[in-house]
């Protein structure tokens, strides 16, 4: 049996640790979309930055709801919070 924190992984979406060089679609603990699984790219800063701003046009075919983000300062902030997850 998963526990809490595991069920909701598996709901809301993948570990955020290293994310930053890690192969996008590519976690043990998610099950991605077939078109995010099959994106084939590894997400640096600025393959994020432009996911962030406009997801369906990096990865078309995601099931993910969200539709970006316009503000690039919220988009450095993201950013900035990403790295402290990065060793």
């Amino acid at each position: 049996m998963l526990n809490a924190s595991a069920n909701l992984r598996l709901i809301f979406g993948p570990q955020l640790t290293n994310v930053i060089g890690r192969k996008a679609g590519f976690t043990s603990d998610f099950k991605y979309s077939p078109a995010m699984a099959l994106a084939g790219f590894i997400w640096t800063e600025d393959k994020l930055r432009t996911y962030l701003k406009a997801p369906s046009e990096v990865v078309p075919g995601n099931k993910m709801r969200f539709w970006g983000i316009g503000s690039d300062k919220q988009i450095d902030d993201i950013l900035a919070y990403l790295r402290t997850f990065n060793p």
